[in-house]
């Protein structure tokens, strides 16, 4: 499917498989700092996410302002990130062989693992060393930075709708927004107010079930290997960086 000038296309896809069951545990970055830090109701932060290579398997997230703040790299089941600022890694996001369930899994304890320290093996990367610290030194992190599940609904014989999938960030449940489908052109569409320009079935924008007009995140296609993303409240840039993450994974069998 494609989209016109401000719309996306978007494809279904619901979920018989097992869940992603990981326990989640704390990060070893302080909660006020721009990874983590929530953003508030009249704050908007327009980053974008780069395909930097496709052979390696590397996403950039840019921040508002230019800087360059995380990567992602693709693993056997989702993405290992790493802060740039360091070299070091935050996070894992957690997927299940179909890649329809996500979840965000926190690092019990830091590693000596950075990205000079990963190897290509086959195409996957893997830690070639596991020692580890103790890492938190803040104990109410876990009870302010919430977990991160994301599920795709998958419709076997209906390749032609749109992505459906609801996401769960700690009590808070949110949802893409269903596009419109549009007779003319024979395409469902989202209205992204210009930001996004090229049709993709990865574009999507999210929003809570209960107020369908507040768009709290987009995210869309605006060139060859590079993504718009524009988020608010409740987001902050690595939950917004891990949802982009799910839409750029491949969906084995259904796509």
């Amino acid at each position: 499917m494609n989209i016109e000038d401000e719309t996306v296309v978007v494809e279904n896809v619901t979920d018989v498989h097992q869940d992603v069951v990981e326990e989640i545990r704390p990060i070893d970055l302080d909660i006020s700092d721009e990874i983590l830090a929530k953003n508030g109701i009249e704050k908007i932060t327009k980053a974008k996410v780069v395909v930097e290579s496709l052979l390696l398997n590397n996403y950039i997230y840019i921040h508002s302002d230019d800087r360059r703040l995380m990567c992602a790299k693709r693993t056997m089941r989702g993405f290992n990130i790493y802060d740039l600022r360091t070299n070091e890694i935050i996070c894992k996001l957690s997927a299940n062989i179909f890649g329809t369930k996500y979840s965000v899994t926190k690092l019990k304890a830091k590693t000596s693992e950075n990205m000079q320290e990963i190897t290509n093996r086959d195409g996957m990367y893997r830690s070639k060393n596991n020692s580890s610290s103790m890492l938190i030194n803040n104990p109410n992190l876990l009870n302010t930075l919430p977990a991160l599940s994301v599920s795709y609904d998958v419709k076997f014989l209906k390749r032609e709708t749109p992505r459906s999938f609801k996401i769960k960030m700690g009590q808070l449940g949110l949802q893409n927004k269903q596009p419109i489908y549009n007779p003319e052109t024979n395409a469902y569409s989202l209205n992204f107010s210009g930001r996004v320009t090229v049709a993709s079935v990865k574009n999507f924008q999210i929003v809570h079930p209960l107020e369908l007009t507040f768009i709290t995140l987009t995210f869309g296609k605006e060139g060859n290997e590079s993504y718009i993303l524009d988020f608010t409240h409740p987001w902050n840039a690595l939950h917004a960086f891990c949802v982009a993450l799910t839409a750029l994974d491949h969906k084995l069998g259904f796509e």
